[in-house]
């Protein structure tokens, strides 16, 4: 069974997890506060071998740095994204604040990729729209959408490398083909599944 804890905090109040079989985990996206994530870890027990990034977004991979140093991990996120990690302007962070060029991605991902952690697997899902690189991360019952699918709404696409119609295209392509007891933890808010989002949200037409 999978554990997930998640913590939310930050510029962009954003959702971090570390979720994995109770033992050994990944931590899903680094843009809450390094001390919250710190003691979500913590709380967890789990020992994190991995930062996955669904997208490169400031505001997702903030703290990524602090938090590869403090467990000694590698940071991954998927090839299309690679650049902004080094890049202000494409990471967004020039809109936030000082402009932050984080060290450049340990290791790339890819759609179709599996990670695994302990005896939890996650597989790399790419959906693209809120991004060019976005993707969600499923493990069984369990889909971290990072900001391409919330309770209620979908991701911002008037962004660098945005495109609203490849978005609800990765949605419904990708997305609402799972099944509707698949829980949805996004990278802001709260916690929904594919059913209730096939029937409610207003942005998509299945």
């Amino acid at each position: 069974m999978l554990v997930i804890h998640k913590v939310s905090s930050g510029v962009g109040v954003s959702n971090s997890y570390i979720a994995g079989d109770g033992e050994a985990g990944v931590i899903i996206d680094a843009g809450a506060n390094a001390g919250d994530i710190r003691r979500m870890v913590g709380k967890s027990g789990m020992k994190p071998v991995m930062i996955l990034l669904t997208h490169c977004h400031f505001d997702h991979i903030e703290h990524v740095d602090e938090i590869r140093a403090e467990y000694g991990i590698g940071a991954a996120i998927h090839a299309a994204d690679a650049r902004a990690m080094s890049d202000p302007v494409l990471n967004g962070s020039v809109l936030f604040g000082p402009p932050k060029a984080l060290l450049p991605p340990d290791s790339l991902l890819a759609d179709g990729q599996t990670v695994r952690a302990g005896g939890a697997e996650f597989a790399i899902i790419h959906t693209p729209g809120h991004t060019p690189g976005g993707i969600c991360i499923l493990s069984g019952e369990a889909l971290f959408s990072g900001d391409t699918i919330f309770k209620g709404s979908v991701g911002r696409t008037d962004l660098g490398g945005g495109d609203f119609g490849q978005l609800i295209a990765s949605i419904e392509g990708r997305i609402m083909r799972l099944g509707d007891g698949v829980g949805i933890y996004p990278g802001h808010g709260f916690q929904t599944t594919v059913g209730d989002e096939r029937r409610t949200n207003p942005f998509l037409a299945t």
